[in-house]
C-alpha cells in the first residue's frame, strides 16, 4: 500500500514493475509522484480513474523519472507476461486486491458504497419489522447499494468494449443485489420514518441523517437546506427569531454539519430546528412545505431570504426543494422557482415547493414580479400577486 493506493508488483524482463490502483474516493495520483515513493522499482504504472475506450494508464520509468507516458494495456500485458488485473472502482477492496494471484477467477464481492450504508443497516436492524423508520432506512440502503452495483456493471461494460480487452483481466464482479423495489415505499411512509428518526438523540440516528443529506439532499426530510438568519440586522428575521423556543439537540441537528452550535432552537410554526453558532450567527432549516392553516397574505422580499406571511400573521421562511432555491430581482432559476412557488401557494398554502421538473406554465405576470429589481424589504400582498397572475 502507498498512501492508500494498492500496489501489485511483478518481476519482469525489464525489472520490477509496480501497478498502482487508487481506491474509491481517493484523488488520483500521477505515476511520477508515486515513483518517488517506490525508488526500488524499474517502472510504475498507475491505473487512472478516467476512460478512453477503456481504463487509462499513466506510467513512468525510473531511469527517466521526469518523462511520463500512457502505455496501452496490451503493452503492459506483454511486459508482465499475462493480462493485467483490473477492478471496477466500487469493487476496490484493498484486502481482496492484495490476495489476488495471476490466473485467479474474478472475485464475487459486494460493491462499496458512497456514502456508507452501514449506519442505515445497523439502525434498521434494531427497528420493528412494521416500523416506517425501518422501511425508510432499508429503502435508502438498497437504493445506494443498487446504484453502486449498476456503476460496477457499467464499468465492466466499458471494459468489455475496450480495444485492449484481451490484455485486461477482470479481477472482480459485483455480487448480485436485490433489485430495487418495483415501487418505492409510499412517500408518506418514508417521510414518517425519517421524521421519527429526526427526533432521536443517539449518534447513530444523526449519522443516518447525514447520509440521506449526502445522498439526495434529503428529499424525504421536511427541510431542504440551511439558511443563515441575522436577527440583529434584519427586522423581519428578528420577528421570526423572537418566536423560537429552546429545544433538546436531536438527530436533526446533524443538518448543521460541523458548525459549532451553542444553542438549539425550534421554530414552533414549522417544528423545524434552528441553531446559533459560537459567532452568534443563527442557522435555520428551510422547510419543503408550510404546515400553515390560513392562506397566503403577503410575500416579503428580504435581502437573504424570501418570507411568507399567512392571513393569521404567521411568518415562514419560503419553502424550497433540496438544490432548488428561490430568489428574486434578476432573470434566472431562483426567480423562476419563486414564481412557480407563489403560483402554487396562492391556491394551496400547504403545497410542496416546486422542483426543477415542475416549473412549467408559470404565469408571465408572476415571472415579471419575481424578476423585478425591488427594494429589499418589499412586501407584495396577496391581491397584488393575484392581479399579476391574472385569470387562473
Amino acid at each position: 500500500m502507498i498512501e492508500g493506493h494498492v500496489v501489485l508488483t511483478w518481476d519482469s524482463s525489464l525489472g520490477r514493475v509496480c501497478l498502482v490502483y487508487p481506491p474509491p474516493g481517493h484523488a488520483w495520483t500521477s505515476a511520477r509522484r508515486l515513483a518517488k515513493l517506490v525508488p526500488w522499482a524499474a517502472a510504475v504504472v498507475a491505473v487512472r480513474p478516467d476512460y478512453n475506450g477503456g481504463p487509462n494508464l499513466d506510467a513512468v520509468d525510473l531511469d527517466a523519472p521526469q518523462r511520463s507516458y500512457e502505455p496501452g494495456w496490451t503493452d503492459l500485458a506483454r511486459i508482465l507476461g499475462a493480462p493485467a488485473p483490473w477492478w471496477p472502482f466500487v469493487l476496490r477492496k484493498p484486502e481482496e486486491m492484495l490476495r489476488w494471484t495471476p490466473g485467479s477467477p474474478p472475485t464475487v464481492t459486494q460493491t462499496l458504497t458512497e456514502p456508507d450504508t452501514g449506519p442505515l443497516l445497523r439502525l434498521a436492524a434494531d427497528e420493528p419489522d412494521d416500523s416506517s423508520t425501518k422501511t425508510a432506512l432499508l429503502h435508502l440502503a438498497r437504493t445506494i447499494q443498487q446504484q453502486a452495483t449498476e456503476s460496477a456493471l457499467q464499468d465492466i461494460q466499458t471494459l468489455n468494449e475496450s480495444a485492449d480487452r484481451d490484455a485486461i483481466g477482470l479481477a472482480a464482479i459485483p455480487l448480485a443485489t436485490r433489485p430495487p423495489d418495483e415501487e418505492a415505499p409510499p412517500e408518506h411512509v418514508r417521510r414518517d420514518g425519517w421524521t421519527q428518526l429526526l427526533r432521536r438523540t443517539d449518534t447513530l440516528a444523526a449519522e443516518c441523517i447525514a447520509i440521506v443529506r449526502a445522498w439526495d439532499g434529503g428529499e424525504d426530510l421536511p427541510f431542504a437546506r440551511v439558511s443563515q438568519i441575522r436577527p440583529a440586522l434584519d427586522p423581519i428575521a428578528g420577528e421570526w427569531a423572537s418566536t423560537l423556543i429552546p429545544t433538546q439537540r436531536t438527530a436533526e441537528f446533524a443538518l448543521f454539519g460541523e458548525r459549532r452550535i451553542v444553542r438549539a432552537w425550534r421554530d414552533p410554526a414549522t417544528d423545524l430546528p434552528a441553531a446559533e453558532d459560537d459567532e452568534g450567527v443563527m442557522h435555520a432549516a428551510v422547510p419543503q412545505f408550510l404546515p400553515a392553516v390560513t392562506t397566503l397574505a403577503e410575500v416579503i422580499l428580504d435581502k437573504d431570504l424570501v418570507w411568507i406571511r399567512t392571513q393569521d400573521r404567521q411568518l415562514y421562511i419560503a419553502p424550497e426543494q433540496p438544490g432548488v432555491g428561490v430568489n428574486w430581482g434578476y432573470s434566472g432559476s431562483g426567480p423562476t422557482t419563486l414564481a412557480a412557488l407563489l403560483d402554487r401557494l396562492l391556491d394551496d398554502i400547504n403545497a410542496p415547493a416546486p422542483s426543477h421538473r415542475h416549473r412549467r406554465d408559470i404565469p408571465a405576470g408572476l415571472l415579471a414580479v419575481t424578476g423585478s429589481g425591488w427594494e429589499t424589504g418589499t412586501v407584495l400582498t396577496r391581491a397584488e400577486l393575484l392581479t399579476a397572475r391574472g385569470p387562473h
